[in-house]
């Protein structure tokens, strides 16, 4: 899996993340591409894919590291 940093130089990031966070990556893209076919289908609506994602309830457990400088 290629993953680009926003920031540059723009690079690979990919050899940087776990497995679980790739399994993770992967699941998130499957659903949104099933969500995609269904709103090209006409059955689901566009505001449902940029509906907020509640990432506290869903992950429980997380490291949020805060760099300042």
């Amino acid at each position: 899996m290629v993953i680009f940093t926003p920031l540059d130089p723009h690079m690979n990031a990919g050899h940087y993340i776990s497995k679980s966070t790739a399994n993770i990556t992967k699941k998130q893209l499957k659903l949104a591409s099933k969500l995609i076919r269904e709103i090209s289908k006409g059955k689901k609506q566009w505001h449902l894919l940029f509906a907020p994602f509640d990432f506290f309830n869903e992950y429980r457990h997380f490291i949020e590291i805060s760099v300042m400088g």
